[in-house]
């Protein structure tokens, strides 16, 4: 069994390990044609890896109308394996969109930042931030704050509250842990 975090709850799942034939490249652009055929374009999506095999998570980050959606995976045995699985996620999703099973809005409500299933906003700093809550190295902390609030700086562009939420979960998170008073 595998615990795994969405929007704040924590579910024991049976997981399944995938060993993808497919290379990392391959599986991106994959990840990019499922996220076109439902309208979402490359330029607003963020695909990352860990930089070594071993390092065992990716992430697909993506952006509608002005709100932030996210899913890690970190179950699998590497991080291509962790890729392909949210593939497989993706693809999945927008089959049920395209048949009707699902709206859009369902499919999104999964995954947004900062929400929960039903739409209404939660300060867990750790959705906030995209962050796993099993995560405990404070620089990868630092840098996607850092990343967050450098794409939602008012002076960039960006939202001035979705900044301040994002101001607030990283202080929340840096008192949680013990660096702030």
């Amino acid at each position: 069994m595998v615990e795994v975090e969405i929007n704040g709850f924590t579910f024991e799942i049976k997981s399944n390990l995938i060993n993808s034939s497919q290379g990392i490249p391959l599986l991106r652009q994959q990840i990019y044609k499922w996220l076109k055929r439902i309208g979402i374009d490359k330029d607003y999506i963020s695909i990352e890896v860990g930089p070594f095999p071993k390092d065992k998570w990716a992430e697909v980050r993506w952006e509608v109308n002005g709100d932030d959606f996210f899913y890690r995976c970190s179950s699998q045995t590497n991080n291509k394996n962790c890729l392909a699985a949210i593939e497989q996620l993706v693809h999945q999703e927008v089959i049920f969109i395209e048949r009707g099973i699902k709206t859009f809005g369902q499919v999104m409500s999964q995954f947004r930042l900062g929400y929960d299933p039903d739409g209404k906003k939660i300060m867990n700093p750790y959705q906030i931030l995209g962050i796993d809550p099993k995560i405990t190295d404070r620089e990868y902390m630092a840098y996607r704050f850092k990343t967050l609030a450098k794409q939602n700086h008012p002076d960039s562009g960006g939202d001035p509250e979705k900044f301040k939420e994002i101001n607030e979960a990283y202080k929340q998170l840096k008192e949680q842990l013990g660096d702030e008073k």
